[in-house]
């Protein structure tokens, strides 16, 4: 079945209006937990850069982590909006954090386009790869808000685009220079960038040898509690189920059972596929490797996870091109086979109530939770959701000039589960005067679900500081963040 240039048309349109949807929700929602620290890093890179290396103290907290790439162009811009327009970047602080991550996701999506469309020759693949990755709503939902694990991403599908480009010609300087520059670019934002591609090289060389027949690791070590499912487990002892927990109970159920589909049709319809796309047996065992690889490494240095699957964002799209194999199939075939008009159809259903789902968490859809919980309310006490504190900005925004009759100035305002100077700066716009103080000297709290940092305290910030809560964020009776009384004032 040929597909015709209207639904390819179509595709595009769908996807960029879904692009414009994700810069829509980057710019209305909350600054994130980790986007201060990065600043802060990026503004000593940058005094260190422009001081010719006489500015000595760029250590802060555990920047030792960080090289800081990233976080020295994106404060860069920073410093010049600030050098004209000050009054609009204080005003807009977080917008235009959001909106240069934002470009960044974008351009890695248009990235995953170009590398699947010329590793496969097939535009549809590349089209349903795009739409899939764009409407999983961890990938999208981290667009805007993420300074670090997109750009992750942003690096490794450029890469993939130049080094295959490169192999595919010898002696070929001008794409060894490129792929050589991303190299460089996610090394500059996590040093362990280097071992997500160390193996995609050494199939690159070999793929290279065949064809013209010629004859160090690092992870930040957080310390803490995740929720799964309900579970508490310490981030230095992940349990070795955790990526299939996340697909069971977080992943979209439409987009795992596409790819576990898939994972059955490329061996049982190989023949099909190889008549679609380009080397495929290649293309395939490409896209398996990098997602397989990665989780296998996690589970054997027991890396530690902490953060839902954001540090693992960047597998999601390879995740996604896997899925579109089985559309392609069914597309291609279900004329032919009435269980693939069945299967159609569920698939609909599915993609339907899912991105539902997807719609009434906007803003903050890497919350998301899958249709396991019926209700999102069934899943309050299961997750950590809303770890980046982002929905913090709503919360501060609704809240009265006065709070039982006296005003900010006159009581104490804690936080748990976020950032403080996230809560800091979205209170400066509500609030002339406040004070914000340790959760333990507080009268009223800003809280998300987050839980312990100490493993010997299994609970989350809504376990620990029972109240009286006034205000809340909800998406379809999920509680995001809360703003709560603990403390009766003096």
């Amino acid at each position: 079945m040929e597909i015709s240039n209207k639904v390819i048309l179509a595709l595009k349109f769908l996807i960029f209006f879904l692009l414009f949807f994700a810069l829509w929700n980057s710019l209305i929602i909350g600054g994130s937990w980790d986007e201060p620290f990065h600043h802060i890093n990026g503004v000593l890179r940058l005094r260190y850069l422009i001081s010719f290396g006489d500015y000595q103290n760029y250590q802060y907290a555990n920047n030792q982590f960080y090289p800081g790439i990233y976080d020295t162009f994106s404060s860069t811009i920073s410093f010049l909006i600030n050098k004209f327009y000050p009054e609009f970047l204080n005003r807009n602080f977080f917008n235009i954090k959001h909106f240069i991550n934002f470009t960044f996701a974008a351009l890695s999506i248009y990235g995953l386009f170009k590398f699947i469309k010329v590793i496969s020759n097939n535009e549809l693949l590349a089209l349903f790869s795009i739409l899939l990755t764009i409407l999983n709503p961890f990938f999208f939902g981290h667009m805007g808000i993420n300074p670090k694990d997109t750009i992750i991403f942003f690096a490794l599908i450029w890469f993939l685009y130049f080094f295959y480009k490169y192999i595919l010609k010898k002696r070929d300087i001008k794409n060894l220079i490129y792929f050589s520059v991303f190299i460089g670019f996610g090394c500059g934002i996590r040093t362990s960038f280097l071992a997500v591609i160390f193996p995609m090289i050494i199939f690159g060389i070999i793929y290279y040898i065949q064809r013209f027949q010629i004859n160090i690791f690092e992870f930040l070590k957080i310390k803490g509690l995740v929720l799964i499912n309900g579970d508490f487990f310490e981030t230095s002892n992940t349990p070795k189920t955790y990526f299939l927990s996340f697909l069971l109970f977080k992943m979209p159920i439409y987009q795992s059972i596409l790819f576990f589909i898939s994972l059955f049709l490329i061996f049982l319809k190989k023949e099909f596929f190889k008549n679609k796309i380009k080397e495929f047996n290649k293309f395939s065992f490409l896209i398996l490797f990098i997602i397989f690889y990665t989780v296998s490494l996690t589970i054997l240095f027991n890396v530690k996870i902490y953060d839902g699957i954001r540090l693992f964002l960047f597998i999601i799209p390879f995740f996604c091109v896997h899925c579109s194999l089985t559309l392609i199939y069914v597309i291609n075939n279900f004329r032919k086979n009435f269980s693939n008009y069945i299967f159609l159809t569920l698939f609909i259903c599915l993609f339907f109530i899912s991105t539902y789902r997807f719609i009434i968490l906007t803003p903050y859809q890497y919350s998301y939770i899958n249709y396991n919980f019926i209700k999102l309310s069934y899943a309050s006490d299961k997750f950590e959701h809303d770890y980046w504190n982002t929905s913090w900005k709503e919360l501060i925004k609704d809240l009265p000039d006065t709070i039982e009759g006296k005003e900010p100035k006159n009581f104490n305002i804690g936080v748990c589960g976020g950032d403080p100077n996230v809560a800091a700066h979205y209170l400066s716009q509500r609030y002339k005067k406040f004070k914000v103080t340790n959760a333990s000297d507080a009268h009223y709290l800003i809280m998300t679900n987050k839980a312990s940092f100490n493993k010997n305290d299994k609970r989350t910030c809504f376990d620990i500081y029972k109240g009286k809560d006034f205000y809340f964020v909800k998406r379809g009776n999920l509680i995001l963040s809360k703003f709560t009384k603990i403390k009766e004032i003096d």
